[in-house]
């Protein structure tokens, strides 16, 4: 593995030849590792670390994984394949964890180049970024509000509205 290489977990695939072709089709700069069960691939991503984690999810059960693994590395980018298309699927993969997803293709070579752009472009880590600021900002706004909460309720306490006082 070469220094500028990305460490991806593929999780839940069923294709045997897929991490060799991910890894021809990236010259060499995608290091891949398929995973089975998600608990395993926890143990992976704590052990060794990884740079992206690529699952497969066609019901919404299977997005459990996704969560786990979102729990596990919150920092973590998180490519979704699925052959689903409804907008309320996507929404759910995305509540979940998912940063992107991407179509879950039967072609090999298609599949590969799925997963190798959306890791070599820097998209899931764009998206993931984009998602960070999100949650910080509505975090501070979260903050403000509470605080703008605790000095009314300070100052209705104060003037000594009858409704308001504590017992």
């Amino acid at each position: 593995m070469t220094s500028s290489s990305q460490r991806v977990l593929l999780v839940g695939s069923d294709d045997p030849m897929l991490p060799a072709a991910i890894e021809r089709d990236s010259d060499q700069s995608i290091v891949v590792e398929a995973i089975k069960a998600v608990h395993v691939a926890l143990g992976r991503i704590v052990e060794k670390g990884c740079d992206a984690v690529v699952c497969w999810a066609e019901r919404e059960d299977e997005l459990t994984g996704v969560i786990r693994i979102r729990k596990a590395n919150p920092a973590l980018p998180i490519l979704l394949l699925t052959s689903r298309t409804e907008p309320e699927f996507e929404a759910l993969a995305r509540r979940m964890g998912a940063n992107q997803l991407a179509p879950k293709h039967r072609d090999l070579g298609a599949l590969s180049e799925t997963i190798r752009l959306a890791l070599t472009t820097g998209e899931l880590a764009r998206g993931l970024r984009a998602e960070v600021g999100q949650a910080r900002s509505l975090s501070r706004e979260v903050a403000a509000l509470a605080q703008e909460n605790r000095k009314l309720i300070q100052e209705a306490l104060r003037s000594g509205s009858p409704a308001i006082r504590k017992p």
